[in-house]
């Protein structure tokens, strides 16, 4: 995608598809820049938001991104920071002639987990956590949206199907919370 450019106007770019766009349905790239760059690391992730979602929600995303990074939840990654199309500024968001945001973060490799062992759900949850405290810890004055998006939906759906699966015997105790917070 030609909105690439706003990040690397001049780097010639090999840029892939992701097989997976995920729960969100969103396109997803892999993009290489072919020229060094001044940034570590050279691989990263393009993504575009739903196409319906207006620009001050992505931004609003990306606000608890970063309050979550300053709180030192390093799994929640940085946005690459852009020049906004009037050029006055910078942003981490670009939107393309359409309309649709798109953000770039660093590349992290890594394969989903269809079932995660204790260790691994453990961990999820940790980190979720961690995320859920940062954001507290910042505060927001920013409202919830009113409607909630449909890969929420689809999310509610994946958990309810690895309840109703069961987990292992250690993680087997957040089950009651969980169906009751997508019942």
């Amino acid at each position: 995608p030609t909105i690439v450019r706003r990040w690397f106007p001049t780097a010639r770019c090999r840029i892939s598809p992701l097989s997976s766009a995920g729960l969100s349905g969103s396109p997803v790239w892999l993009v290489e820049p072919d020229e060094p760059l001044d940034v570590a690391p050279r691989r990263f992730v393009l993504k575009g938001f739903a196409e319906t979602w207006p620009r001050e929600r992505a931004e609003a995303i990306h606000r608890w991104m970063a309050a979550a990074r300053r709180a030192g939840v390093g799994a929640v990654p940085a946005n690459l920071e852009v020049t906004a199309a009037d050029g006055a500024e910078t942003t981490t968001i670009a939107t393309d002639g359409d309309g649709r945001c798109f953000e770039m973060t660093p590349w992290h490799p890594g394969q989903p987990v269809a079932a995660p062992l204790p260790r691994q759900a453990a961990a999820a949850l940790e980190t979720l956590a961690r995320i859920h405290v940062a954001l507290r810890q910042a505060g927001s004055n920013e409202e919830t949206p009113t409607a909630s998006p449909p890969a929420w939906a689809r999310r509610a759906d994946a958990l309810r199907a690895v309840i109703a699966r069961g987990w292992d015997a250690p993680v087997r105790g957040i089950a009651s919370p969980l169906q009751a917070a997508v019942a």
